[in-house]
C-alpha cells in the first residue's frame, strides 16, 4: 500500500514539474536575454493594431524573431502597419524609455519643484568647505647690487 502511494505521489510530482518546465520553455519571451525582453516589451507596448488584425502577444513577438534580427522583425511589423509613427526600432525603444522615465518621475509624489524644494528622502549636498587662507610669502630682502666685473682689456 505504501509503495503504491509513493509511486502515485512521484508520478504527480514529475507531471507537475514537467508541465511547469514546458510552460517556461513555451514562453519564448521569458527565455530571451534581458535586453531582448526590453525590446519585446517596447514592440508589444508600442504596437498599433490595424483593422482586421489581432494584437500580438509578447510570446508571439519573441517567436517571430526566430533567427532574424530585431531590426528585420521591426521592418516586417512596420510593413503590416503596426508602427506608423516610428522610422526604425531605435526610435521606438528611445520613445518607450522616455515614457518609462517620465512615468517614474510622475509617480514620485515628492519630486523636485520649480522653486528648488528637494525630496525628503534625498540627502542634501554637504556645505562647501572654504579653502584655507593662503599664507603670504615672506618678502625677501633685495639682493645687493653686484659689483661690476672688471673688464679684460
Amino acid at each position: 500500500m505504501r509503495r503504491i502511494f509513493h509511486t502515485v505521489l512521484a508520478a504527480v510530482f514529475f507531471t507537475a514539474a514537467a508541465s511547469a518546465f514546458a510552460q517556461t520553455i513555451d514562453d519564448n519571451a521569458s527565455t530571451t536575454s534581458p535586453g531582448g525582453q526590453k525590446i519585446i516589451g517596447a514592440l508589444y507596448e508600442g504596437q498599433v493594431v490595424p483593422a482586421g488584425q489581432t494584437e500580438l502577444s509578447k510570446s508571439d513577438i519573441a517567436g517571430m524573431k526566430a533567427g532574424a534580427g530585431w531590426g528585420k522583425l521591426f521592418q516586417q511589423l512596420k510593413l503590416q502597419g503596426r508602427y506608423p509613427e516610428y522610422k526604425n526600432l531605435g526610435q521606438l525603444i528611445s520613445s518607450r524609455n522616455r515614457l518609462e522615465r517620465a512615468s517614474r518621475a510622475r509617480s514620485d509624489s515628492l519630486q523636485r519643484t520649480s522653486r528648488g524644494a528637494t525630496r525628503p528622502d534625498k540627502p542634501s549636498k554637504p556645505a562647501r568647505i572654504d579653502k584655507p587662507l593662503r599664507i603670504e610669502r615672506v618678502s625677501r630682502p633685495m639682493r645687493p647690487d653686484r659689483p661690476a666685473k672688471p673688464s679684460r682689456r
